[in-house]
C-alpha cells in the first residue's frame, strides 16, 4: 500500500513524539531526526516500526543521507509507490 509524503510525515512525527516524549508541535520536520533525541534503541524501534508500517525495507544508507522527517517522508512516498 502506498502512502503520501504528508501521511508518512505525520506518522513519523507521531512516533518520534511517542519515543522521545517530545510534544508533536516541537518536532520540526525540516530539522535532522537526530535532533529529536532518539537514543540508539529508540532509533532501531523507530526504523523497525516505520519499515513494518510501510512494508518497506531500507536499502543502503537512506537514513544517513535523508536526515529530516520531510526528506525521508518524500523519499519513502516515492519508493513505496514502485
Amino acid at each position: 500500500m502506498s502512502r503520501s509524503a504528508p501521511e508518512i510525515q505525520e506518522w513519523m512525527i507521531d512516533r518520534l513524539s511517542r519515543l522521545t516524549g517530545t510534544a508533536r508541535q516541537e518536532i520540526d520536520p525540516a530539522k535532522p531526526i537526530q535532533n529529536c533525541g532518539l537514543d540508539s534503541v529508540a532509533q532501531v524501534v523507530f526504523i523497525t516500526e516505520l519499515e513494518t508500517w510501510l512494508d518497506y525495507r531500507f536499502q543502503g544508507h537512506a537514513m544517513n543521507t535523508l536526515t529530516s522527517v520531510e526528506m525521508l517522508a518524500a523519499y519513502l512516498a516515492k519508493e513505496t509507490q514502485k
